[in-house]
């Protein structure tokens, strides 16, 4: 196998591993990498933001928190 083979084929790969990362990722910077800056490679419009007290809200209606820790959090956010 001649080196000329060999650079070919080095190049038919890159360009195939480039075009597969571009349609998975739908760029070919960063934005694919899998280091936890998104929770999902599909979804990256992060929505809408949940305010404080939603966040709160949330959090003791999972059981996160004691009804005593939400309405001393409800109160400090109300200051």
């Amino acid at each position: 196998m001649g080196i000329g083979m060999i650079f070919t084929v080095l190049f038919w790969g890159a360009l195939i591993y480039l075009a597969v990362r571009y349609f998975r990722c739908g760029s070919l910077g960063g934005g694919c990498g899998g280091h936890g800056t998104h929770s999902s490679h599909f979804n990256t419009d992060p929505g809408p933001q949940e305010s404080a007290e939603e966040i709160l809200r949330r959090r003791y209606a999972q059981g996160e928190i004691t009804q005593e820790q939400y309405r001393q959090m409800q109160e400090t956010l109300r200051k």
